[in-house]
C-alpha cells in the first residue's frame, strides 16, 4: 500500500508540472478556439471520475497531459487534440504516440537539440547545421581575408579559385551528412519497428495473462454477485412483512381515527342539539319580550287616545254652552228688539208730533237691525271656523293615531327581520361549522391516502433503483470487459473497490430503507396529533362563535333598547306638541269669546 500511495503522488506531482509547465503556454497560443480546445481537455483530465482512481488510470491521464504540452511547444495542436473530448472516461493513449515524445521541439536552443542525440551522431554532424555553416563560412571567410591581404599585390584570379574550391568542399561535405543522415534514419526506423514488435509481442503475453486472471476474478465476482442477490432476496422479504406489519398499524390506526372521529362527531351534533335549543329557547323569549313591550305601547297610546278624547268632549262642551249663550243673547236681543218696536207704535200713537224724531229713530233701528244682520253673519262664520278648526283637529288627531300604529308595524317588522336575520346567521354558522368538520375529514383522508400512495412509491422506486443499479452494474461490467484488453490490473483494482461500494450501497440502502420507515411512521404520528390539534381548533373556534354570537345578541337587545326609549321619548315630545297646540287653541277660543262679549256687551 505504501508503494502503491508513492507512486500515486509522483504521478500528482507530474501531472501538477504538466499543469504549470501548459499555463503560459495556452494563454501565448495565438488561436482562441485551439485555446478553448486545450482549457476543456484541460478540464477533462482534471476530473476524477473520467481519468479513473487507479494507477493505469493516472498514468493514462499523465501520458494526455504529457502530449498536449509536447504539442504546445511545438505551437501545432494534432489528434485527439483537435476536437472536444468523448463523454465518459479516457481512452487508452494508443502505442504509436510515443513517437511524439522521441521527436526534438522545434522551439528548442540547439544545444537542446544536440543534446537528445547520440554522442555519435552530434560528432558526425560537429557544427554542421545552419548556424554551424554560416560559422565556418566566416571562418573560412576570417582566415581567407588575411590570405587575400597577403596575395593582393600577386593577383585576384587566386583568390577566387581558393573561394570556388572551399564552397565545393562544404557542398560535398554536406550531401554525404545528409545520406548518412538518411541511412542512420533507415537504421533507426528499422530498430524502432523491431523493438514496437517486441513491446507488443510482450504486453500481448501480458495481457493473455491479466485475461486468465480476470476470468478466475470474474468467476468469484458472479459468486459475490449471487450471495448479494440472496441477501438482497432476503432483505426484500423483510421489507415486505416490515411493510404488512406496517399496514396492520395504518388500518389498526385507521380504524381507531374512525372510532374518534365518529365520537367527535356525536359530540359535536349533541353539542349543536344543545345549542339549537338554547337558541330557540332565547328566541323565544325574545319574542316575549318583544310582544310584551309592543303591548305596553299599545296600551299607552290606548291610554292617550282616551285622554285625547276625553280633552276634545271636554272642549266640545265648552264649545256647546259658550253656543247656548250666544244663542241665548241672541234671544234675549231679540225679545228687546220687539219691546222697542212696541215703545215706538206706543211713541207713534202718543207722539204724532215727533215724526221727525220717530224717523230718526226708525233710521237707528234700521242700522241696529243691519248691524245686528252683520253680527249674525259674523257668528255663523266663526261657528264654521270652529267647526273646520274641530274637524282638521280630528283628522290631524286621526293622522297621527294611524303614523303611531305603523310606526308601531314597522318596528314590529323591524323586529322579525332582526330575528330571522339572527336565526339565518345562526343556521349560517352551523352550516359553516358542519362544512369545515366535513373539508378537515376529507383532507385527513386526503393525506392519509397520500401518505400510502407515498410509501408505495418509495418502496417501488427503490426496487426500481435496486434493479437499475444492477443493470448498471451489468452495463458497467461490459464495458470493463471490452476496456480489460487494455486495461487489465486497473480493472481488477476497480472491481475490488467496485465490490466494497456495493456492499456499502447495499448496507446503506437498507439503513435508509429502516429510516425512512421509521420516518413514515414519525409523519404519521406526526398527522394523527396535527389531526388532535386540529379538532381542538374547531373547538376553540366553535366556543369563540358561540361567545361571539351571544355578544351580537346583546348588542341586538341593547339596540332595541335604545330604539324603544327613542321612540317613546318622540311620542312623549309629540303629545307635549300636541298638548301645547290645544292649549293655544283654547286660548284662541277662549280670546274669540270674549272678542264676541266685548262685542256683544
Amino acid at each position: 500500500m505504501s508503494k502503491r500511495e508513492d507512486s500515486w503522488e509522483k504521478l500528482e506531482t507530474e501531472f501538477d508540472h504538466f499543469l504549470l509547465d501548459m499555463k503560459p503556454h495556452v494563454l501565448k497560443h495565438p488561436n482562441k478556439t485551439e485555446r478553448q480546445q486545450c482549457a476543456i481537455w484541460i478540464k477533462k483530465l482534471c476530473d476524477p471520475a473520467t481519468c479513473g482512481s487507479g494507477l493505469i488510470g493516472r498514468k493514462n491521464r499523465n501520458m494526455y497531459a504529457r502530449l498536449l504540452l509536447h504539442m504546445l511547444k511545438r505551437g501545432v495542436l494534432e489528434g485527439p487534440f483537435t476536437s472536444k473530448p468523448e463523454p465518459g472516461s479516457l481512452k487508452t493513449l494508443p502505442a504509436y504516440m510515443s513517437i511524439y515524445f522521441d521527436e526534438p521541439l522545434s522551439g528548442r536552443s540547439v544545444q537542446h537539440s544536440n543534446a537528445g542525440l547520440p554522442d555519435w551522431v552530434t560528432g558526425e554532424l560537429g557544427g554542421y547545421t545552419d548556424d554551424s555553416l554560416t560559422v565556418g563560412l566566416l571562418k573560412d571567410r576570417t582566415s581567407s581575408t588575411p590570405i587575400a591581404t597577403h596575395h593582393r599585390y600577386f593577383s585576384t584570379s587566386y583568390t577566387c579559385e581558393i573561394w570556388f574550391s572551399a564552397f565545393f568542399q562544404i557542398e560535398m561535405k554536406i550531401k554525404v551528412l545528409e545520406s548518412k543522415h538518411q541511412e542512420e534514419k533507415l537504421k533507426m526506423q528499422q530498430r524502432h519497428d523491431a523493438d514496437v514488435q517486441k513491446i507488443l509481442d510482450r504486453k500481448n503475453g501480458e495481457i493473455e495473462e491479466m485475461k486468465s486472471m480476470y476470468r478466475a476474478k470474474q468467476k468469484e465476482s458472479e459468486e459475490m454477485i449471487r450471495k448479494l442477490e440472496k441477501k438482497v432476496q432476503s432483505v426484500l422479504r423483510e421489507s415486505q412483512v416490515i411493510c404488512e406489519s406496517k399496514e396492520k398499524q395504518i388500518a389498526e390506526l385507521k380504524k381507531m381515527s374512525d372510532q374518534s372521529a365518529d365520537s367527535l362527531k356525536n359530540e359535536w351534533e349533541k353539542r349543536l342539539h344543545a345549542a339549537v335549543t338554547e337558541m330557540e329557547q332565547e328566541k323565544f323569549e325574545l319574542q316575549k319580550k318583544h310582544t310584551e313591550n309592543i303591548q305596553e305601547l299599545l296600551e299607552d297610546t290606548n291610554r292617550r287616545l282616551a285622554k285625547m278624547e276625553a280633552e276634545y268632549n271636554a272642549r266640545s262642551q265648552v264649545t256647546e254652552q259658550t253656543v247656548g249663550e250666544l244663542e241665548l243673547r241672541v234671544k234675549q236681543q231679540s225679545v228687546e228688539v220687539e219691546k222697542g218696536n212696541a215703545l215706538r207704535q206706543k211713541v207713534t200713537q202718543e207722539k204724532a208730533q215727533l215724526e221727525i224724531q220717530i224717523a230718526s229713530i226708525s233710521a237707528e233701528l234700521q242700522e241696529a237691525n243691519r248691524r245686528s244682520v252683520t253680527q249674525c253673519e259674523q257668528y255663523e262664520h266663526t261657528v264654521q271656523k270652529l267647526q273646520a278648526k274641530h274637524e282638521t283637529d280630528m283628522s290631524h288627531l286621526h293622522q297621527e293615531h294611524v303614523l303611531s300604529a305603523t310606526k308601531a308595524s314597522e318596528v314590529i317588522e323591524d323586529y322579525e327581520k332582526t330575528a330571522a336575520h339572527l336565526k339565518q346567521q345562526l343556521q349560517d354558522s352551523e352550516h359553516r361549522r358542519h362544512q369545515q368538520l366535513r373539508d378537515q375529514e376529507i383532507k385527513f383522508q386526503q393525506e392519509k391516502d397520500e401518505l400510502q400512495i407515498n410509501c408505495e412509491k418509495k418502496r417501488t422506486r427503490l426496487q426500481q433503483q435496486h434493479s437499475t443499479e444492477k443493470d448498471s452494474l451489468v452495463q458497467e461490467r461490459q464495458r470493463e470487459v471490452s476496456s480489460l484488453e487494455r486495461q487489465a490490473r486497473a480493472a481488477l483494482q476497480q472491481h475490488q473497490q467496485h465490490t466494497q461500494e456495493w456492499r456499502k450501497r447495499d448496507a446503506q440502502t437498507i439503513s435508509d430503507m429502516e429510516v425512512q420507515l421509521s420516518s413514515l411512521r414519525e409523519e404519521f404520528q406526526g398527522a394523527h396529533t396535527q389531526h388532535k390539534q386540529q379538532l381542538a381548533e374547531l373547538a376553540f373556534l366553535r366556543e369563540e362563535e358561540k361567545q361571539r354570537a351571544f355578544l351580537d345578541k346583546e348588542a341586538s337587545l341593547d339596540r332595541l333598547r335604545s330604539d324603544m326609549e327613542r321612540i317613546r321619548s318622540d311620542l312623549e315630545r309629540s303629545h307635549q306638541h300636541e298638548k301645547d297646540a290645544a292649549q293655544e287653541k283654547v286660548g284662541q277660543h277662549s280670546l274669540l269669546m270674549h272678542l264676541i262679549k266685548c262685542v256683544f256687551g
